[in-house]
């Protein structure tokens, strides 16, 4: 063995000896890490307990149903309403959903923001969409025509269906082909 390949080997030993050293720091910071994650689950979980029994309190209050009302002489019985919350409104009294629902309303208004930008510095206005608006009312007058005539010919087609239904079971009064068509169909 030669001085060189010696040096080079006391190099490679100290790098390995270096990677080995790195992976147990590492191996041990991951493991602190994950115990600290844990334990945060934990607290969590632990926190969140009471709100579980809140809206377990809110769910067996408000959605209880106390006495079942048996139909007499087959009539339906009469209706009782409740005022009480929507399932949304009982939703909202949780910190984490209401954070959510402010989330959605940032990132709505992010956007809205952002199309302004966007409008304004390629076509110099700020028009946010309602340029589609305007130009779809622009000839109201054609569009209410063109609306008429096709509830129009809507009333026509359906007047013609009712009386061909008419004729159609005077002429052919017991046919069979409507079961054979229905079978087709």
């Amino acid at each position: 063995m030669n001085g060189a390949q010696f040096m080079k080997e006391i190099a490679n030993q100290k790098m390995i000896d270096n990677i080995e050293y790195l992976e147990q720091e590492t191996k041990q910071k991951i493991n602190r890490e994950i115990d600290h994650f844990i334990s945060e689950v934990v607290n969590e979980v632990t926190k969140n307990e009471s709100n579980v029994k809140q809206l377990t309190n809110i769910f067996n209050n408000n959605y209880e149903i106390t006495d079942k009302v048996k139909v007499l002489n087959g009539r339906l019985p009469e209706k009782v309403f409740v005022c009480r919350n929507s399932l949304l409104s009982d939703l909202y009294t949780i910190k984490h959903i209401r954070t959510i629902y402010h989330i959605f309303i940032a990132l709505f208004v992010g956007q809205c923001i952002h199309n302004a930008v966007e409008d304004y510095l390629s076509s110099g206005q700020i028009l946010i969409g309602t340029d589609k608006i305007f130009n779809g009312l622009a000839k109201f007058d054609v569009a209410a025509t063109l609306w008429i005539t096709m509830f129009l010919l809507t009333l026509a087609n359906y007047v013609f269906f009712v009386c061909w239904s008419n004729i159609r079971i005077n002429i052919f009064p017991n046919s069979k082909t409507d079961n054979e068509k229905l079978c087709v169909y």
